[in-house]
């Protein structure tokens, strides 16, 4: 508001949000030692979150293992492997995760029907082979 900048660190973030303004609040400290920043102000906050390397997959290819992980099911030399994953984001184009390895073939028909280990004859329909 004041055109003032400063730069802290996120002391806390709601782990819910608040069910008026379906929004979480955010702390963040930051040194103030003459007092030039007033207390009530209106201000705006950019966080930066870092980057990491995420693939973005439609949100039907997520299943749960044995063990009640959230992951995706691949092919790697015709065996059948689960990665664990960390979903980043969410959106209308799928969802963001993180956990994979830069190139991965995700099983996206029949993933429920396979298990680790178990070897399949899969087809890479974005290469031009039909599913099976």
């Amino acid at each position: 508001m004041t055109g003032q900048t400063g730069e802290g660190k996120v002391t806390y973030i709601a782990s819910t949000a608040d069910s008026a303004t379906r929004s979480f609040p955010v702390e963040i400290e930051f040194a103030n030692p003459d007092g030039a920043i007033r207390d009530g102000i209106t201000a705006r906050a950019t966080i930066n979150m870092g980057s990491a390397p995420a693939q973005l997959l439609p949100q039907s290819v997520l299943t749960l293992s044995d063990d009640g992980v959230l992951g995706v099911r691949t092919v790697e030399n015709e065996k059948v492997k689960f990665y664990p994953v960390q979903i980043v984001s969410d959106t209308r184009d799928g969802i963001w995760v993180m956990g994979l390895p830069a190139s991965v073939d995700v099983i996206t028909v029949g993933r429920e029907y396979v298990t680790e280990g178990q070897t399949v004859a899969a087809t890479n329909v974005a290469a031009g082979g039909a599913a099976s």
